[in-house]
């Protein structure tokens, strides 16, 4: 009978001290048997390979019964002459092991290691194998966990360059790294801290094996921590549609309740707002706001510009466009900060939402119907009709079906066919005057927005100088205090402390102390600093 090499027989082997020791191995390692068996197996044949010829065709089979790893050579029979002894064996030496070979056929025979492989390159490369199978084994299973919120402690910091150095993170089983510009770049961690991220990416490497990587800023961070916070999103009750962040500063996160009594906004804010008060801790200060998701676009983009109030949506399909009209006193409001707010709201409803003031809109309009009452196909009266009835632009009566016209005296689809064209004529010689009026607008709107960002990235040598032109924000005012560093920032405005102002509002440093987690002398230290700040400010201001 031929041998295969599933059919070779047993007898023959090697002992190696470290097969005694596989399921300690196994629970030391975390390392399932079979893999640690394998790695033993490979090793024994690459050291095998690379001390005696590379032509060497093994395989490797444990013996639990005397606990040997048994090696056999696979060689193919020849009549006599054999030119490569390490792949081909006469027949007469084949058949004294079976003796039913015939020429041609592939016969495994014990290979005797012992007598030819210096044992200790052999455990060398048995414990290089077993560590390979470990990473293996590591990287797989955080490949599966990419995605997923984990906590660490940071142990070492490499790099002083905020945007390019990186924290080695333990996360257990292995280390993790959270590159710097993974993170808020005003976020201050410190070796030894206790981190939270979201594994982004699982990588091989040459020299590592893999590298876990996590991150900080990724909006999926966000999700998870508000999955973590809120039972109602784990139970499923509550989904989170979407969610998009400036890092740092803020975020907006879309909700949507599958239980119409329940209200999901409630349900991620809590019982007086301590869980999303806990998010906007772990977020050292980020504001986030919490939007209701609607199918509806037009409704989405309402509830996502909030909290300004929206008087009119005027929305254009083909360009995937919205105008929000906004009264003018919340115009500030709507944009937001460098346009913060308007931008975070584009991204979540993924259309472009172009803010306007009632009277930015008013004079947008007036455009437009100055521009209908130059077409020579109808009269001024006809023009303020049409106008009344939302043809408002001429790309209005352009784009429009004849079907969609109304039936005012004289109108029919003669003229309608004649006004579309010279409509259409006329933009393409002059344009459109709203959509220049637009332009314009949005034009202001991000040249006031270029000052406010080259305002805020003044040096602090320039700030310095300026120091009795500045008007200080009630934040700055309470990080100039001593002993008030972004830590207890964040922990003033949970307890909904602002300003020097609401903090001098307490009736008592004991209750101070309460609501803002402070020890009593903590507390008793932060509201003298206020009540000294508050007396600096009153001089300077006379």
């Amino acid at each position: 009978m031929v041998k295969r090499k599933s059919e070779v027989k047993k007898g023959h082997g090697i002992e190696i001290d470290i097969a005694d020791a596989l399921e300690g191995l196994s629970r030391d390692k975390d390392i399932d048997a079979e893999t640690i068996k394998l790695a033993i197996g490979e090793a024994l044949i690459d050291t095998a390979k690379k001390k005696i010829s590379k032509d060497l065709d093994l395989e490797c089979e444990y013996n639990p019964d005397d606990k040997k790893f048994e090696l056999y050579q696979f060689k193919k029979v020849v009549e006599e002459f054999v030119e490569n002894e390490y792949t081909e064996i006469s027949l007469d030496e084949a058949l004294e092991y079976d003796p039913e070979i015939t020429i041609g056929e592939e016969i495994g025979i014990p290979f005797e290691m012992n007598t030819r492989i210096d044992a200790y390159v052999a455990r060398t490369a048995i414990i290089r194998k077993i560590r390979e199978a470990e990473k293996k084994m590591v990287y797989n299973e955080f490949k599966m966990r990419v995605g997923e919120l984990i906590t660490g402690n940071i142990k070492n910091v490499e790099g002083d360059d905020k945007k390019s150095g990186a924290f080695v993170v333990d996360i257990g089983k292995t280390e993790a790294v959270l590159y710097a510009k993974d993170k808020p770049e005003k976020e201050n961690l410190r070796l030894g801290d206790k981190v939270q991220a979201i594994i982004i990416k699982v990588e091989e490497t040459p020299k590592d094996g893999y590298i876990v990587k996590l991150s900080r800023k990724d909006p999926k961070f966000l999700i998870k921590l508000f999955e973590k916070e809120v039972p109602e999103i784990y139970e499923g009750v509550v989904e989170i549609k979407d969610a998009v962040r400036d890092p740092g500063k803020r975020a907006k996160v879309a909700v949507y309740s599958t239980d119409p009594d329940t209200d999901p906004v409630g349900a991620c804010v809590g019982l007086k707002g301590q869980r999303v008060k806990n998010i906007v801790t772990e977020l050292k200060g980020e504001k986030v706001d919490i939007v209701v998701w609607s199918p509806n676009e037009v409704k989405f983009a309402c509830n996502a510009i909030a909290p300004a109030n929206v008087v009119q949506v005027i929305q254009d399909d083909s360009n995937r466009t919205m105008d929000i009209i906004v009264p003018n006193e919340q115009l500030s409001l709507a944009i937001g900060k460098k346009g913060q707010n308007v931008k975070l709201a584009s991204k979540l409803v993924k259309w472009e939402l172009r803010i306007l003031s009632e009277a930015d809109h008013q004079r947008i309009e007036e455009k437009g119907l100055d521009q209908l009452s130059k077409l020579t196909t109808i009269d001024s009266a006809d023009a303020t009709a049409l106008y009344k009835l939302g043809f408002k632009t001429l790309e209005d009566i352009v784009d429009a079906p004849v079907s969609d016209f109304p039936m005012l005296p004289g109108f029919n689809k003669e003229l309608i066919s004649k006004l579309k064209d010279e409509a259409s004529e006329f933009l393409r010689v002059y344009g459109s005057e709203v959509e220049r009026e637009k332009e314009i607008i949005q034009k202001n709107y991000l040249e006031q927005l270029d000052e406010e960002d080259d305002e805020e990235n003044e040096t602090t040598e320039e700030l310095e100088e300026k120091e009795d032109e500045i008007f200080l924000t009630p934040e700055e005012i309470v990080l100039s205090m001593p002993g008030v560093d972004q830590d207890v920032w964040i922990r003033l405005n949970v307890a909904d402390y602002y300003s020097v102002e609401d903090i001098l509002k307490e009736d008592s440093i004991e209750s101070f102390a309460q609501k803002g987690g402070f020890s009593f002398s903590k507390a008793k230290q932060i509201i003298n600093a206020a009540k000294q700040t508050l007396r600096k400010l009153k001089r300077k201001n006379g």
